[in-house]
């Protein structure tokens, strides 16, 4: 039989080792509670991130409110821009990936549309091709579909000022989604709209168009008075001064 001495050891030890699995009880659950703390703020941060880089990507979509501006009261209407009754009629075959086609859309599209098409003597519309690659295909037929909500311009013009490296990858769902939002497009095209008849035949009679006058290269241009007597604007004309020679010679 043990002493009471020893008894009263045992009791000791046996009080120390209940309050430190006491103590370790807290400062496991101090710990949890730090930790459950922790992960709502990664949670947090990590929905702010996802935001933010929404917001990033919206934000690399540039020039729409300059294309809006630009546009801003001229009539578009399918594939045309300008006064369906317009003296001089400009057709243009164009692949949105071609940078040739981006440098005439920067450089030489704004003092067209300014000096011509918004005074109403002059309406241009585009051929959308897929010479380059299947990407090309699919922004022409978005633009395509752009153009049934009278917005096909706006697509355009966008998508040129945002244009990379021909047959990079780029020009993707996301993107032209992105350029379609930037453009106004509502509700924006589904892939079943994309490949819809009504765009297939507008899409199928571009290439046919471009194989007709035996187009080869973008940007090129058809220009006359009316679609009867439409002739193939020689590339060295491909200017603001060879292009506003055209126009006036026509007008007189």
């Amino acid at each position: 039989m043990s002493s009471r001495k020893e008894q009263k050891a045992q009791k000791k030890q046996e009080r120390l080792k209940a309050e430190q699995e006491a103590m370790a009880r807290v400062q496991n659950k101090k710990r949890l509670t730090v930790l459950m703390a922790f992960a709502a703020t990664c949670c947090v941060v990590a929905a702010f991130v996802v935001i933010s880089s929404s917001k990033d990507s919206a934000q690399k979509i540039k020039g729409g409110p300059e294309t809006a501006a630009q546009l801003s009261g001229i009539k578009q209407q399918g594939q045309t821009l300008g006064n369906p009754s317009a003296p001089v009629q400009i057709v243009e075959f164009a692949d949105l990936q071609c940078p040739f086609c981006r440098d005439f859309s920067n450089k030489l599209l704004p003092d067209l549309v300014s000096k011509y098409v918004r005074s109403g003597k002059v309406k241009i519309s585009i051929e959308p091709l897929g010479f380059i690659g299947p990407q090309s295909e699919q922004a022409a037929r978005y633009a395509l579909v752009a153009g049934q909500q009278g917005k096909m311009w706006n697509f355009l013009e966008i998508f040129y000022k945002n244009q990379m490296a021909e047959n990079s990858g780029y020009a993707d769902a996301k993107f032209l989604a992105s350029v379609g939002r930037a453009a106004g497009l509502s509700p924006l095209p589904t892939k079943a709209k994309l490949q819809s008849p009504a765009v297939d035949k507008a899409y199928q009679a571009a290439q046919a168009r471009a194989g007709k006058e035996a187009i080869d290269t973008t940007p090129s241009f058809l220009i006359g008075t009316s679609e009867k007597n439409l002739q193939r604007l020689d590339q060295a004309s491909i200017s603001s001064q060879g292009l506003r020679a055209a126009i006036e010679a026509l007008s007189k």
